[in-house]
């Protein structure tokens, strides 16, 4: 008997314990995740659908008539592409969203607090923003491997609504299809190009990738 109260006593002290360091958690994930907002609305702005301010992330926008609108933008008269570089691409940012977005980066301090989110507690790498700018598109966290970004296209074209020209960055977005074997490890695809400065509205475009493996 005396055994057995001991045993009791202790798994009574063991849930204890468990309760209080699981709440601790949560309100320290609480913590965290209000930081993280608050720091990253810094840098955001409510743009139009599929549209991003400079220096800020646009939400791409998926609908069929906003592609629609992209594409004849692309294939009009008054687009002009633009010599792209490729500069890093991998499968995990720390930046998270519901939806992909668009990053335009064109000053060194824009460029630092982007890194710090994307990839903290590393040095930032050195760029010259007198003539360029970062593009970045950052995709949302997947439960498994296999998801890739791809930026494929950048041009400059006139809308036809506003008569101002903008920025077009187009994304291709990959993922497995039927039959595909992958990792069980989550990814949060992204990718980055170096581009000419400019100071120009930007539309986001996304094109989705299914790949199978029949």
């Amino acid at each position: 008997m005396f055994s057995l109260n001991i045993k009791l006593k202790f798994k009574l002290i063991i849930s204890f314990i468990c309760i209080f360091v699981l709440s601790g958690c949560s309100s320290m994930h609480d913590y965290i995740s209000s930081n993280h907002d608050s720091n990253t609305s810094d840098m955001t702005v409510e743009p139009k659908a599929s549209q991003a301010t400079t220096g800020h992330p646009a939400k791409a926008d998926s609908s069929s008539n906003s592609a629609e609108t992209q594409v004849s933008a692309r294939n009009s008269d008054n687009y002009q592409s633009l010599t792209i570089k490729p500069y890093r691409a991998g499968n995990f940012t720390n930046i998270s969203s519901e939806k992909p977005q668009a990053f335009i980066i064109t000053e060194p301090q824009q460029w630092d607090e982007f890194w710090h989110k994307h990839s903290p507690n590393t040095l930032t790498p050195p760029i010259d923003f007198a003539w360029n700018m970062i593009i970045a598109v950052t995709d949302t966290i997947h439960p498994s491997g296999g998801y890739a970004v791809q930026i494929t296209e950048v041009g400059i074209y006139t809308n036809n609504n506003t008569q101002a020209e903008e920025l077009l960055v187009v994304a291709e977005l990959s993922e497995p299809g039927e039959g595909c074997m992958t990792s069980m490890q989550m990814t949060a695809p992204f990718a980055m190009v170096l581009a000419p400065k400019n100071d120009l509205d930007v539309q986001l475009e996304i094109i989705q990738n299914i790949q199978h493996c029949y």
